[in-house]
Protein backbone atom coordinates (compact mmCIF):
# COMPACT_ATOMS: atom_id res chain seq x y z
CA UNK A 1 0.00 0.00 0.00
CA UNK A 2 2.16 2.15 -0.95
CA UNK A 3 3.56 1.24 2.53
CA UNK A 4 3.98 2.54 5.72
CA UNK A 5 6.85 1.56 8.29
CA UNK A 6 5.62 -0.15 11.21
CA UNK A 7 5.70 -1.02 15.09
CA UNK A 8 3.38 -3.43 16.39
CA UNK A 9 0.95 -1.72 19.46
CA UNK A 10 2.35 1.96 18.49
CA UNK A 11 3.27 4.35 15.77
CA UNK A 12 5.73 6.92 15.85
CA UNK A 13 8.34 8.82 13.96
CA UNK A 14 12.24 8.47 15.39
CA UNK A 15 14.44 5.62 14.88
CA UNK A 16 13.93 2.61 12.32
CA UNK A 17 15.35 -0.81 11.86
CA UNK A 18 14.85 -0.85 7.91
CA UNK A 19 12.70 0.88 5.67
CA UNK A 20 9.50 -0.91 4.42
CA UNK A 21 9.15 -1.66 1.31
CA UNK A 22 5.41 -1.16 -0.36
CA UNK A 23 3.93 -4.78 0.08
CA UNK A 24 0.50 -4.41 -1.36
CA UNK A 25 0.87 -7.25 -3.63
CA UNK A 26 2.02 -9.51 -1.49
CA UNK A 27 0.25 -12.86 -1.17
CA UNK A 28 -0.63 -13.23 2.63
CA UNK A 29 -0.51 -16.53 4.58
CA UNK A 30 -4.08 -16.17 5.51
CA UNK A 31 -5.22 -16.25 2.09
CA UNK A 32 -6.88 -13.19 0.43
CA UNK A 33 -5.14 -10.21 1.56
CA UNK A 34 -6.66 -7.21 2.71
CA UNK A 35 -5.73 -3.38 3.47
CA UNK A 36 -7.16 -0.26 4.88
CA UNK A 37 -5.83 2.63 3.34
CA UNK A 38 -6.99 6.47 2.63
CA UNK A 39 -7.55 6.86 -1.58
CA UNK A 40 -6.18 9.56 -2.70
CA UNK A 41 -7.87 10.15 -6.29
CA UNK A 42 -6.49 13.77 -6.51
CA UNK A 43 -3.47 12.51 -7.87
CA UNK A 44 -4.28 9.85 -9.81
CA UNK A 45 -4.24 11.93 -13.58
CA UNK A 46 -0.67 13.29 -12.18
CA UNK A 47 1.02 10.06 -11.68
CA UNK A 48 -1.58 7.10 -13.88
CA UNK A 49 1.55 6.81 -16.55
CA UNK A 50 4.09 6.07 -14.17
CA UNK A 51 2.23 4.02 -11.28
CA UNK A 52 1.04 1.72 -14.32
CA UNK A 53 4.52 1.05 -15.25
CA UNK A 54 6.86 1.21 -12.18
CA UNK A 55 3.95 0.09 -9.14
CA UNK A 56 3.03 -3.45 -8.79
CA UNK A 57 -0.13 -2.64 -6.87
CA UNK A 58 -1.53 -0.04 -9.08
CA UNK A 59 -0.81 -3.13 -11.82
CA UNK A 60 -3.59 -4.98 -9.70
CA UNK A 61 -6.04 -2.79 -9.46
CA UNK A 62 -4.64 -0.59 -6.19
CA UNK A 63 -5.73 3.13 -7.09
CA UNK A 64 -3.11 6.00 -5.37
CA UNK A 65 -3.40 5.61 -1.46
CA UNK A 66 -1.64 6.12 2.34
CA UNK A 67 -2.40 3.08 3.69
CA UNK A 68 -3.06 3.19 7.40
CA UNK A 69 -2.95 -0.81 7.93
CA UNK A 70 -1.74 -3.47 6.05
CA UNK A 71 -1.90 -6.38 6.56
CA UNK A 72 -5.79 -6.47 8.07
CA UNK A 73 -8.51 -9.40 8.36
CA UNK A 74 -10.02 -11.03 5.57
CA UNK A 75 -12.95 -9.64 5.05
CA UNK A 76 -14.74 -12.93 5.18
CA UNK A 77 -13.50 -13.04 9.17
CA UNK A 78 -15.50 -9.34 9.63
CA UNK A 79 -18.96 -9.77 10.22
CA UNK A 80 -21.76 -7.24 10.63
CA UNK A 81 -20.78 -6.43 14.74
CA UNK A 82 -16.82 -6.32 13.85
CA UNK A 83 -17.51 -4.20 11.47
CA UNK A 84 -19.44 -1.98 13.40
CA UNK A 85 -16.86 -1.75 15.73
CA UNK A 86 -14.60 -0.76 12.83
CA UNK A 87 -16.98 1.80 11.54
CA UNK A 88 -17.20 3.14 14.98
CA UNK A 89 -13.74 3.39 16.39
CA UNK A 90 -12.47 5.10 12.80
CA UNK A 91 -15.46 7.61 12.93
CA UNK A 92 -13.47 8.84 15.57
CA UNK A 93 -10.76 10.10 14.19
CA UNK A 94 -11.19 13.52 11.72
CA UNK A 95 -11.61 13.58 8.49
CA UNK A 96 -7.96 15.21 6.92
CA UNK A 97 -7.01 17.45 4.32
CA UNK A 98 -3.65 16.31 3.48
CA UNK A 99 -1.42 17.67 0.94
CA UNK A 100 0.92 16.27 -1.25
CA UNK A 101 4.17 17.57 -3.17
CA UNK A 102 7.26 16.70 -1.80
CA UNK A 103 9.21 13.61 -2.57
CA UNK A 104 11.32 10.94 -0.55
CA UNK A 105 12.95 7.56 -1.11
CA UNK A 106 13.08 4.48 0.13
CA UNK A 107 15.51 1.80 -1.56
CA UNK A 108 14.10 1.35 -4.60
CA UNK A 109 10.98 3.07 -3.79
CA UNK A 110 9.82 6.94 -4.39
CA UNK A 111 6.97 8.14 -2.68
CA UNK A 112 5.21 11.20 -1.59
CA UNK A 113 4.97 12.73 1.55
CA UNK A 114 1.53 13.29 3.02
CA UNK A 115 1.45 16.55 5.03
CA UNK A 116 0.48 16.96 7.91
CA UNK A 117 1.20 13.40 9.06
CA UNK A 118 0.17 13.44 12.38
CA UNK A 119 -3.67 12.62 11.94
CA UNK A 120 -2.38 9.46 9.65
CA UNK A 121 0.04 8.87 12.15
CA UNK A 122 -2.40 9.23 15.11
CA UNK A 123 -5.22 6.57 12.43
CA UNK A 124 -2.89 4.20 11.89
CA UNK A 125 -1.64 4.11 15.41
CA UNK A 126 -5.80 3.30 16.58
CA UNK A 127 -5.84 0.92 14.32
CA UNK A 128 -2.60 -0.94 15.22
CA UNK A 129 -3.80 -0.63 19.21
CA UNK A 130 -7.43 -1.71 18.23
CA UNK A 131 -5.93 -4.44 16.15
CA UNK A 132 -2.89 -6.51 18.33
CA UNK A 133 -3.47 -9.55 15.79
CA UNK A 134 -2.94 -7.57 12.58
CA UNK A 135 0.73 -5.37 13.38
CA UNK A 136 1.43 -2.89 10.32
CA UNK A 137 3.91 -5.26 8.00
CA UNK A 138 3.99 -8.04 10.62
CA UNK A 139 5.92 -5.94 12.88
CA UNK A 140 8.88 -5.98 10.42
CA UNK A 141 9.18 -2.08 11.15
CA UNK A 142 10.14 -0.29 14.18
CA UNK A 143 8.61 3.14 12.82
CA UNK A 144 5.65 4.03 10.64
CA UNK A 145 6.08 6.51 7.79
CA UNK A 146 2.99 7.05 5.79
CA UNK A 147 3.22 7.76 2.30
CA UNK A 148 1.72 7.40 -1.29
CA UNK A 149 4.14 5.28 -3.05
CA UNK A 150 4.75 6.52 -6.97
CA UNK A 151 6.97 3.71 -7.98
CA UNK A 152 9.07 1.03 -7.64
CA UNK A 153 12.17 0.06 -9.51
CA UNK A 154 16.03 0.38 -9.28
CA UNK A 155 17.81 3.65 -7.94
CA UNK A 156 18.91 4.64 -11.36
CA UNK A 157 15.09 4.53 -12.75
CA UNK A 158 14.13 6.54 -10.10
CA UNK A 159 16.73 9.13 -10.31
CA UNK A 160 14.85 9.42 -13.93
CA UNK A 161 11.94 9.55 -12.60
CA UNK A 162 11.95 12.05 -9.19
CA UNK A 163 12.45 15.24 -11.00
CA UNK A 164 9.48 14.19 -13.42
CA UNK A 165 7.20 14.01 -10.39
CA UNK A 166 8.87 17.02 -9.25
CA UNK A 167 7.61 18.71 -11.81
CA UNK A 168 4.16 17.91 -11.85
CA UNK A 169 3.85 18.36 -8.50
CA UNK A 170 5.54 21.81 -8.63
CA UNK A 171 1.88 22.92 -6.95
CA UNK A 172 1.16 21.11 -3.74
CA UNK A 173 -2.28 18.81 -4.63
CA UNK A 174 -4.51 19.16 -1.41
CA UNK A 175 -7.08 15.93 -1.09
CA UNK A 176 -9.07 15.68 1.57
CA UNK A 177 -9.58 12.45 3.46
CA UNK A 178 -13.13 11.71 4.60
CA UNK A 179 -12.81 7.71 4.83
CA UNK A 180 -10.95 4.57 5.09
CA UNK A 181 -11.03 2.07 2.56
CA UNK A 182 -10.82 -1.69 3.30
CA UNK A 183 -9.64 -3.07 0.05
CA UNK A 184 -8.98 -6.85 -0.53
CA UNK A 185 -7.47 -9.38 -3.25
CA UNK A 186 -10.27 -10.95 -5.35
CA UNK A 187 -8.74 -13.45 -7.96
CA UNK A 188 -5.29 -11.83 -7.61
CA UNK A 189 -6.55 -8.08 -7.83
CA UNK A 190 -7.39 -5.63 -5.22
CA UNK A 191 -10.95 -4.81 -4.83
CA UNK A 192 -12.62 -2.45 -2.62
CA UNK A 193 -15.03 -4.17 -0.17
CA UNK A 194 -16.44 -1.34 2.10
CA UNK A 195 -15.59 2.10 3.24
CA UNK A 196 -15.53 3.80 6.76
CA UNK A 197 -16.09 7.35 7.08
CA UNK A 198 -13.95 8.96 9.62
CA UNK A 199 -15.39 11.93 11.52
Amino acid sequence: MGSSCAVPGRVWHGRRRRHARPALHRRDGLGALSALVLVVPEVETLLADIRAEHDPAAKLGMPPHVTVLYPFASPKRLGPTERMALAELILGFPAMDLSFQRTARFPDVLWLAPEPVEPVLALADGLTAAFPKYPPYRGKFTTVIPHLTVAQAPAPVLDQLEPIVRARFAEPVRARADAVALFTTVEKRWVEVDRFRLG
